[in-house]
């Protein structure tokens, strides 16, 4: 379990207090600056000076090394640097650091190498990252995020910067995952994504959860909470 109480970081999140259960979707939803991306960073360990507690399976994060958090959640930024050199082979033996002082390199890569089977981007793993179209960047930071071995992956927009082929892509990509069994923290502005993914909605405001709405409530309540508070 994920579990937030009184959160608070600088003037951007105040006193946020949720609970997500493990093998669930919960989607977060807000205007720009509404405080989402900087939530996820307190979650995944980026931001750690805020004040509040976060516990991820009882074990409250600000007591835990970088490592430690890594192993217990995945962050997928909107954006990385493009100019990566390093073939996703590479580039996903990076993902396994929480482990690298354990497993041997022929450990490593045959790590990399049923994930990228299990997830199928087998054929990406010689390309270098900085050759990829932006669906293959954003299926390799998900890939990495699985093969880190967290139960919970924080996804922050994912398909934000695509094209309505690629967003699809990824949609299914994420789907997969939600079907393994890992809980996911999803980042959107597109209603139709988090309809489709969802267990459940947090809509912030001003770095502030001002509703919560439940899967059976979603058809009913999501949309206007969408207008409102996306939208609007």
């Amino acid at each position: 379990m994920l579990q937030v109480n009184n959160l608070t970081y600088r003037k951007i999140i105040k006193k946020i207090s949720f609970k997500i259960e493990k093998k669930s979707c919960v989607s977060v939803i807000g205007k720009n600056g509404s405080g989402k991306s900087t939530l996820l960073k307190c979650i995944a360990g980026i931001f750690r000076d805020y004040e509040g507690k976060i516990e991820i399976d009882g074990k409250d994060l600000k007591t835990l090394s970088m490592r430690e958090i890594a192993s217990l959640v995945s962050y997928v930024p909107q954006l990385i640097e493009k100019r990566i050199e390093l073939k996703v082979r590479e580039f996903l033996e990076l993902s396994l650091f929480p482990y690298s002082v354990k497993l041997k390199n022929e450990e490593i890569k045959e790590k990399v190498v049923a994930t990228a089977d299990m997830l199928g981007i087998e054929g990406l793993l010689e390309r270098r990252v900085c050759n990829l179209s932006g669906g293959e960047v954003q299926k390799v930071l998900i890939s990495g995020a699985v093969l880190q071995g967290a139960d919970f992956i924080l996804l922050d927009e994912p398909t934000s910067h695509l094209d309505i082929f690629r967003k699809k892509e990824i949609l299914d990509f994420v789907l997969n995952l939600k079907g393994q069994g890992k809980t996911l923290v999803f980042v959107s502005h597109n209603l139709e994504e988090i309809r489709e993914l969802s267990d459940r909605v947090l809509v912030l405001s001003e770095g502030e959860i001002v509703r919560e709405i439940e899967k059976t409530d979603i058809d009913i309540l999501f949309e206007k909470a969408f207008q409102e508070f996306v939208y609007a």
